[in-house]
């Protein structure tokens, strides 16, 4: 599930970069949240929102809401796969906010899949400097969106003990809505034909990867989830270049492959152990009391 929603996001940030030729980032951002805030109160129609931890919903949607407005802003200046993949240099921040907040002891080898990813992050963007001239000002948002999208992913683990993934969601999305509002209503641009189904599209790839995402963190630990995630400026960087006719020399191709090798070793690493976990399942089903049980 984890990889089927890196793969979702993958192509929810091409269906954007097409979007982002009409539609300002920061209205971007605010469809997505909308199309999110939308799936949520569907759910609420047939199922039952129970919120347990109002403050670790409030911390996950503002650093979320946060993460997505920077890279929305990335995607819409930068090529697709270039903000894709520094937005999912989280995991490294994922590990340090782990650490900082909770005191979680990061394990000898899933820390190796992190540097293994980090590895082939920083030769892309070695090859990506050679070509462009180095790092701008939406190269540092990139990295800024990547630092709160480790912290929220970190309080999505945290938030997994107690809410249920719809929940969570749904402060996410609000938290995406009410960041990006300001902007997005003062300059907003009345989309064409095209743009509305693009928008659909993207709000639709959202959601899932969303859903799912959040759903699998609670049976996976942050650090694990962060590198599973890095399928997704692969497949974006992949996508890109065909799609899009961004030029990546022998470096960047380099470092997508050891990216792609981190990604898998990681996933392989947590494909077993999390099974026998003692990451509170119970405490999962009770906060989603009336929705589905989780896989057991």
């Amino acid at each position: 599930m984890a990889v089927v929603a890196a793969l979702l996001f993958a192509g929810m940030a091409l269906i954007a970069k097409a979007a982002a030729a009409e539609i300002p980032a920061p209205q971007l951002g605010f469809v997505r949240a909308g199309f999110g805030v939308l799936a949520v109160a569907v759910y609420a129609l047939r199922g039952t929102l129970r919120v347990v931890s109002y403050r670790n919903l409030i911390n996950r949607g503002a650093s979320g809401g946060g993460a997505v407005y920077l890279y929305f802003q990335a995607i819409a200046h930068l090529p697709v796969g270039v903000a894709t993949l520094l937005n999912y240099t989280a995991p490294v921040f994922t590990v340090l906010w782990c650490a900082a907040l909770y005191g979680e002891r990061v394990g000898r080898r899933t820390l190796e899949a992190v540097v293994i990813t980090t590895l082939g992050i920083v030769l892309v963007l070695r090859g990506r400097s050679l070509l462009a001239g180095g790092l701008g000002i939406y190269e540092l948002v990139g990295m800024g969106g990547a630092i709160l999208s480790g912290l929220a992913m970190t309080l999505i683990t945290e938030a997994r003990r107690t809410d249920g993934a719809w929940e969570i969601f749904g402060a996410f999305s609000v938290g995406c809505l009410l960041v990006s509002a300001p902007e997005a209503l003062a300059h907003w641009q009345t989309p064409s034909r095209h743009a509305w189904l693009l928008l659909a599209a993207m709000g639709a790839f959202s959601v899932g990867g969303q859903v799912m995402m959040t759903y699998t963190m609670g049976f996976l630990d942050a650090t694990l989830s962060g590198v599973i995630n890095q399928l997704t400026p692969v497949a974006s960087l992949s996508a890109g270049a065909y799609l899009f006719g961004e030029r990546f020399g022998a470096l960047a191709w380099c470092g997508i492959g050891i990216t792609l090798a981190g990604a898998l070793f990681g996933a392989w690493l947590g494909a077993t152990p999390r099974q026998s976990s003692t990451r509170t399942v119970p405490r999962i089903k009770t906060a989603n009391e009336g929705g589905p049980a989780p896989p057991q």
